[in-house]
């Protein structure tokens, strides 16, 4: 279950495998830079789209006893310390490692992704998720549960991607349901996250409600 902690990506790391709260991060990208290069320039070249050219790579000092730091290369060419770099820069990093990543974990939790991460970033951030759930040559697809309170995140989601929770009052059973398949010919052209926002679980299910025309009056 990935609970990312803006300290624990922070910190100098040690080992080869990325950890559920972000730590990990600065020594998984120091193994790539030896032996996998390729997919440390995927890495960077997603962060330099994502950050539209503010961040192009990454750099890896050694901390001493065999942990890495982590810093960031601005496109000046100055290296900025990963403690002074935004959380939702981080969170970025974090996500495009853990899509090159060569075994991800089969099942991943993640909670409220769009915490730290510009509303205008999140369409490219459910891009990137979905890339998990593909099969790649040599990584199996793994299965990805995303809870999010975010309607511009739901915006980027397709339908049959999304299930709807709703609790019948306090201590009642909780029901899950999925969108309709016709749903798009009931949201009037709102996206999930407008129906969601303007009508509740409730838009989800049975889209917006219909308005009636106004009637012509006629005198005679």
């Amino acid at each position: 279950m990935l609970r990312l902690s803006p300290d624990a990506v922070r910190r100098p790391s040690t080992g080869k495998d990325l950890q559920p709260d972000g730590g990990g991060l600065a020594s998984v990208l120091a193994n790539l830079a030896l032996t996998a290069r390729a997919r440390l320039a995927d890495i960077e070249g997603g962060l330099a789209q994502l950050t539209q050219g503010r961040v192009v790579g990454v750099a890896t000092p050694d901390a001493g006893n065999g942990a890495y730091n982590l810093e960031l290369v601005m496109a000046s060419g100055v290296r900025v310390a990963a403690s002074l770099v935004s959380t939702g820069v981080l969170y970025l990093l974090y996500v495009l490692t853990l899509v090159q990543s060569d075994s991800p974990p089969r099942i991943i939790l993640m909670e409220e992704p769009e915490n730290s991460v510009h509303p205008a970033r999140l369409r490219e951030l459910v891009e990137l998720l979905r890339g998990l759930t593909v099969d790649r040559p040599g990584r199996p697809a793994c299965q990805l549960l995303v809870a999010t309170h975010s309607p511009y995140l739901l915006d980027a989601c397709k339908p049959e991607e999304v299930l709807v929770f709703q609790r019948e009052g306090p201590g009642g059973w909780t029901t899950i349901r999925r969108p309709p398949a016709d749903i798009d010919k009931k949201s009037l052209g709102l996206l999930l996250g407008e129906l969601w926002g303007s009508y509740g679980e409730s838009g989800l299910i049975e889209g917006a409600p219909t308005r009636a025309l106004p009637t012509a009056e006629v005198k005679g």
